[in-house]
């Protein structure tokens, strides 16, 4: 009695050890990067910007919080904060900030009102935007030639 049992002989393929090597390589490369990718879209653990830094700093001096205020600057950065006062703030618009050369990656920032000025450079220090320099004063100077009020110059 016979039966149909009989198939054909199935192959087995070999792959190389080389090449398996390689794809488990590049596929445990994807899944790596893959999962770089998620950790940094989610990480929230992310510095604030500049501006935010400046702005919370004018916000710290307004309501007169020294903590915050060593928080959000350098040693330098906190003995120019604490001098400008509250009332030197009020009424401040922010103006923004924009590049400024130096050493480290520095901002300036700037705020103003009729009569005043407040300008604060934010550099990176190991990592996080730092207040390290604020000077209040006035908000500039007329052109030359210029009268700036009293006594009219005589001709």
């Amino acid at each position: 009695m016979t039966t149909d049992n009989d198939s054909p002989t199935s192959e087995t393929t070999k792959r190389s050890p080389a090449v398996v090597a390689i794809a488990i390589i590049l596929v445990l490369s994807l899944l790596g990067g893959g999962g770089y990718v998620i950790y940094k879209l989610t990480n929230k653990t992310q510095r604030a910007p500049a501006f935010q830094v400046a702005k919370d700093a004018v916000a710290a001096i307004g309501s007169g919080n020294s903590a915050k205020l060593g928080d959000l600057s350098t040693s330098s950065g906190k003995v120019a904060l604490v001098k400008i006062t509250a009332n030197d703030v009020k009424g401040l618009t922010f103006g923004g900030c924009k590049a400024f050369p130096g050493k480290d990656p520095t901002r300036l920032c700037v705020w103003s009102r009729p009569g005043g000025q407040l300008s604060m450079s934010v550099i990176l220090l190991n990592k996080n935007w730092k207040v390290d320099a604020a000077e209040i004063g006035p908000a500039g100077l007329p052109p030359a030639g210029q009268p700036t009020g009293g006594t009219p110059p005589s001709s």
